[in-house]
């Protein structure tokens, strides 16, 4: 038994160490306890037996009285440690590590949750059996060149079916969970197998408009096509049933709304994308001018960057450029910086575990695709004091102030791009005050105690959610 010394007649039942515990009011710490207890079954024997011949000394409606006393003034007064301490269970169709938005968001996340002792659970297809798993990602990866459209339905619909086969146990073991789903397809499997109004789900919006013009845009999909089509259906009815959602962008917020109007009626919030702080370190000397992170593909746009560069050469200006990142175009983008000349001003360091930190070996960060939620590799420019040079597309302009920390480019003109960036370039002093403006933008806005915090609190938070069937499913 654990009570509070508030807690009455019950009081009077418990002998501190010898029959249960007495603690102050604090459900962390009851939590702490109940769990050393649980785990010592002769202690727990042991204090049972006490419990026995004490409680004889004493009426059980006068220990009841005192015990229901304490349970109401605990709920009343401690919800917010009752939500502090709810476990988060983070459900995604991605692998735990890789070089996604998706996958960097979920990590700078959970390095924050633990650094402050707050449980969670990351649940993916991958932590299914693996003779569940391989066989679908044989079969996809056989399937993709003959019809991509086809491995985009077994994708999806094979990686749900493995993340309800792992997260309907971890539900089952964790009854007042916070759910924090990364996609349409992880937020419908926690629907489908949770087990209680308790187990509130939050859906995090990374997509850009649908994951069904996501996917057009690798080629994988058409949009006159049935996957098209059932994936923004499928989206249509699924995002509305959640308990909350987040976006990291207001912009797309906005698009989401207008798409699926009937997501109004849910709580929301715009949470941005936020990363550690890396504590830059002032550079002297640049391998390059410009570097750009991400993955080599048409909506990144780097066949543009290479425009701007040729464009540069044209008017007497040799920039050159790192490209971070691997992905379908780079034999295109290769070929490309050949054709042009460039190729001594061009270069491709594929993929680079941590690439953010070559950041701090450039004077700034360039990013121009054609259509962005927020992304984590301008927030990480941001974090290196270094100045950007972005196109401003979807929810870019949200992250930094044209002529203040950086300047925006068109989408359109190589050759006016050119010259902005250039301009900049050869004013040492504005690029320092765009820099130390973009540092303390990202200290003020996206860091991560401060938003990680943020966003704890509202996964945790009973925001959202039927008062009165979660009074039904928590009391007796």
């Amino acid at each position: 038994m654990i009570v509070s010394p508030h807690a009455g007649v019950a009081n009077e039942l418990v002998i501190d160490g010898d029959n249960g515990y007495i603690r102050e009011l604090d459900l962390r710490q009851w939590a702490t306890v109940a769990v050393d207890l649980l785990s010592n079954q002769v202690l727990l024997k042991q204090m049972g037996n006490r419990s026995t011949e004490i409680v004889k000394k004493f009426s059980f409606e006068a220990a009841a009285n005192g015990m229901h006393a304490a349970i109401i003034k605990a709920t009343n007064k401690n919800r917010n440690n009752y939500d502090a301490i709810k476990k988060i269970l983070i459900v995604s169709l991605m692998r735990p590590l890789g070089t996604t938005g998706v996958q960097t968001h979920v990590n700078t996340f959970t390095d924050y949750l633990d650094s402050i002792s707050q449980p969670w659970q990351l649940v993916t297809p991958f932590s299914a059996p693996k003779f569940l798993l391989y066989p679908l990602l044989v079969l996809r990866r056989l399937i993709a060149p003959i019809s991509p459209a086809a491995a985009v339905w077994l994708y999806r619909n094979g990686h749900a079916w493995l993340l309800g086969f792992a997260l309907k146990p971890v539900l089952k073991l964790n009854a007042k969970a916070s759910i924090y789903a990364q996609c349409p397809v992880s937020a419908n499997v926690a629907l489908i197998n949770r087990r209680s109004v308790t187990q509130q789900i939050a859906l995090v919006v990374h997509f850009n408009i649908s994951q069904a013009d996501e996917w057009a845009d690798k080629g994988m999909i058409s949009q006159e096509g049935k996957i098209y089509k059932g994936i923004t259906d499928f989206e249509q009815r699924v995002i509305p049933q959640v308990d909350k959602l987040i976006f990291v962008s207001a912009y797309m917020q906005k698009k989401v709304q207008e798409r699926i109007p009937e997501i109004n009626k849910v709580a929301q919030q715009v949470i941005p994308n936020f990363v550690a702080d890396p504590t830059p370190q002032s550079k002297t000397s640049f391998d390059a001018d410009l570097i750009a992170i991400g993955t080599l593909e048409p909506r990144k746009n780097q066949t543009y960057l290479l425009d701007i560069i040729s464009a540069a050469k044209n008017l007497g200006k040799q920039l050159t450029l790192t490209l971070v990142g691997d992905g379908p175009d780079r034999v295109l983008l290769e070929n490309k910086v050949k054709k042009m000349g460039i190729s001594d001003q061009v270069f491709f360091k594929g993929f680079v575990p941590n690439g953010s930190s070559l950041i701090t070996r450039h004077q700034a960060f360039i990013h121009v695709a054609k259509i962005e939620n927020l992304p984590i590799s301008l927030i990480e420019a941001l974090a290196y004091a270094r100045p950007i040079f972005a196109t401003a597309v979807g929810g870019v302009p949200e992250l930094f102030i044209d002529g203040v920390n950086g300047r925006i480019v068109p989408l359109d003109d190589a050759n006016e791009a050119a010259k902005i960036i250039i301009t900049a370039l050869q004013n040492q002093t504005l690029l320092d005050n765009f820099g130390e403006a973009a540092r303390n933008h990202f200290l003020n806005n996206f860091e991560q105690k401060l938003l990680g915090n943020r966003l704890c609190q509202y996964l945790v938070s009973s925001n959202g959610l039927d008062q009165n069937q979660i009074k039904k499913e928590l009391l007796p």
